[in-house]
C-alpha cells in the first residue's frame, strides 16, 4: 500500500507524462510540482523506474481486481464484459492523464523491465475478454467459428482508438456514451 505522499508524487509523475512527455518526468520535475526537495522524492522512490513501475502496478492491481470481481459476478458473460469494458473507460474518465502512460509504449521500449510489465498487462486484458468468449461459445451464446483472438483485437483496438480519439480531441464528447455505442457494435460481431 502507497503512503499518501507516495500516491502524490504518482499523481504528479502522471500528469508530467501528459503534459510533457517520458522526457519531462524527472525527479526535480516531480519535486518542483509538489513543491519539495529532490531528496524528499527519493525517500519514496529510488528512482523514476520505480516511479514508472508503481503507476504500472497500480494499473494492473485495478485490472485484477475487476477480474475479481467478474468472477464473482452471476451476470452472464455480455454483461460481464460489458462491466469490464465500461471499467476501463470510467477509470480514464476520472484520470485522463493516465492515457498517456498506458497508450505510451515508446515510453517502455527501451526499459525491459517496463515493457515486460506493459506485456503482463495487456495480457491480464486479453485473458479476462478470452476467458468470457470461451464461456460464451461453451454456452452457445455465440458461434463455436468465432475466432478469439481476432475479436480480441478488435476488442481492445477499437477501445485503444477510441480513448485516443478522446484525448486528443479534447474530451469533447461522453467517452463511457460512446464507448457503450462502440461496444454494443463489437457484441453484433459475435452474433
Amino acid at each position: 500500500m502507497l503512503s499518501k505522499k507516495q500516491e502524490e508524487i504518482i499523481e504528479k509523475a502522471i500528469q508530467i507524462i501528459d503534459e510533457k512527455g517520458i522526457q519531462g518526468l524527472t525527479i526535480k520535475n516531480i519535486a518542483k510540482a509538489i513543491k519539495t526537495s529532490e531528496p524528499a522524492i527519493y525517500r519514496h522512490f529510488d528512482s523514476k523506474f520505480d516511479i514508472l513501475c508503481t503507476i504500472l502496478n497500480g494499473f494492473k492491481e485495478n485490472i485484477s481486481q475487476n477480474a475479481y470481481l467478474i468472477s464473482q459476478n452471476t451476470a452472464n458473460p455480455f454483461d460481464k464484459m460489458h462491466f469490464f469494458y465500461e471499467n476501463i473507460l470510467n477509470r480514464f474518465v476520472k484520470n485522463p492523464s493516465l492515457i498517456s502512460v498506458i497508450f505510451s509504449e515508446e515510453i517502455f521500449q527501451n526499459e525491459t523491465r517496463l515493457a515486460e510489465k506493459v506485456m503482463e498487462i495487456q495480457q491480464l486484458n486479453e485473458q479476462i475478454v478470452k476467458d468470457l468468449l470461451e464461456n460464451l461459445k461453451q454456452t452457445k451464446q455465440i458461434s463455436e467459428n468465432t475466432d478469439i483472438e481476432t475479436f480480441c483485437l478488435l476488442f481492445f483496438g477499437s477501445l485503444r482508438h477510441l480513448v485516443r480519439q478522446w484525448k486528443f480531441g479534447g474530451h469533447k464528447f461522453d467517452l463511457v456514451e460512446k464507448g457503450n455505442i462502440l461496444f454494443i457494435s463489437l457484441i453484433q460481431t459475435l452474433k
